[in-house]
């Protein structure tokens, strides 16, 4: 019995020395290097948006995009600083009825990094709409918080509309996503809820995208919660730095 004792303090005595030394060698080396490499796939070209909406992600400073909805609809957003941001379009589509385009400038500002779990921002659009003389005014304010990150990633918003004559009492609300899929194809959710005709309605558009390290092209439609009519619907947008 002793010596069996003797043999399991002497085994105990072993290891603790073999641990010592080996944590001795671990923080005495200046010589010792890990090399290892990650592979990881290419950032979502432009986190900020999704098909109409925004997200809580911010462009970086200098970050420039292009992009074209259903031919007729151009936006651009330009990263002033890595938190705030300034979108700005127009469409051509009035130009048939002899009007001159409808023009949007949309500022937004963020509060945190693209790498936090949980961002946070605030926004607005301002839309001049040409309409045979009787011009008018509309747009919105809102608020967002995305979770997430740059590939997967869910934003709720809420918002209030205005136009020329009042500011509506009632919020529009917002529920976004983006679902990455592969390296090259993802999925696009978009949600807006609105108060119009006394009641409140929904509509959802849902985009398959196609993406790589600059380009996006998304093809889906937008459907109408709650009359079920669908429109078909083409976006492309481009990162132009």
């Amino acid at each position: 019995m002793r010596l069996k004792r003797n043999i399991i303090e002497r085994a105990f005595y072993f290891l603790i020395l073999l641990i010592s030394y080996t944590y001795s060698i671990a923080q005495e080396s200046d010589d010792v290097i890990i090399d290892y490499k990650i592979v990881d796939r290419f950032e979502s070209p432009i986190p900020s948006i999704n098909y109409l909406t925004e997200t809580a992600i911010g462009l970086r400073k200098g970050e420039l995009y292009y992009q074209n909805i259903l031919l007729f609809g151009q936006k651009f957003g330009l990263g002033i600083t890595d938190h705030f941001s300034m979108n700005m379009g127009f469409e051509l589509y009035s130009m048939f009825d002899g009007r001159a385009p409808s023009v949007l400038v949309a500022p937004k500002l963020t509060f945190n990094d693209r790498e936090d779990p949980v961002k946070f921002g605030i926004g607005s659009n301002f839309v001049f709409i040409s309409n045979f003389g009787s011009d008018q005014i509309a747009g919105s304010f809102y608020g967002l918080a995305t979770f997430g990150n740059t590939d997967n990633h869910l934003t709720v918003g809420v918002g209030v509309g205005y136009d020329s004559y009042s500011i509506y009492g009632l919020p529009v609300f917002q529920v976004s996503g983006h679902l990455r899929l592969s390296d090259h194809f993802a999925l696009v959710l978009d949600t807006l809820s609105l108060y119009y005709d006394s009641d409140y309605g929904s509509a959802t558009s849902v985009f398959f995208r196609y993406m790589n390290e600059k380009f996006v092209f998304d093809i889906g439609g937008v459907v109408s919660i709650d009359g079920g009519d669908g429109i078909p619907l083409a976006n492309f947008a481009i990162r132009l730095n």
